[in-house]
């Protein structure tokens, strides 16, 4: 024999025991559930009146509610750092600037304090080096806190070094 024949012939012997079975009995309802259309109404009727304690169920919805807030706040955040902008404040524009320029946070809030001090926005020290003189000069000479402004001079002095001084003039 070969194979199509043999596959047909096991087919044609299952076909037979499946029509094989007795047409006189009807097939049995099993209700594997256990629960009846009764329970049913009722579990309705408890869950419309508010005499259920799903305290699990909201608990976990709330969570997944929760959780899709946050990825979308952090999808939001991700977006908005991958596109980047031209910096719309002063804040941010003094942020990308001292990205380029490594200098500890004391120095950083020393320019802040310059700045304030001065009333001019912090972006502007380090964009131009006249500005950035004149206003560690008149920031140095007030009187309040001496010993922090003396200190606090002498580090911007340096840092004024490192920003304003033309690399191809120095020797190498």
């Amino acid at each position: 024999m070969t194979l199509p024949t043999l596959l047909l012939c096991n087919f044609m012997n299952l076909l037979a025991q499946v029509g094989s079975r007795d047409s006189d009995d009807p097939p049995k309802q099993t209700n594997n559930s256990g629960l009846s259309f009764s329970d049913l109404r009722k579990g309705f009727r408890d869950r419309l009146d508010g005499h259920t304690d799903d305290t699990h169920y909201s608990r976990l919805l709330w969570a997944i509610v929760i959780g899709i807030i946050l990825l979308g706040v952090l999808l939001q955040l991700r977006q908005r750092r991958k596109e980047g902008g031209p910096p719309s404040s002063d804040s941010a524009l003094f942020r990308e600037i001292t990205r380029g320029v490594p200098f500890p946070l004391a120095t950083k809030l020393l320019l802040k304090w310059v700045a304030h001090t001065a009333q001019i926005p912090a972006s502007a020290l380090l964009i131009s080096g006249d500005i950035y003189q004149r206003s560690v000069a008149d920031w140095s000479r007030q009187p309040t806190f001496a010993l922090v402004r003396q200190w606090g001079a002498s580090r911007l002095a340096r840092l004024e070094k490192t920003l304003f001084d033309d690399p191809s003039s120095q020797p190498n």
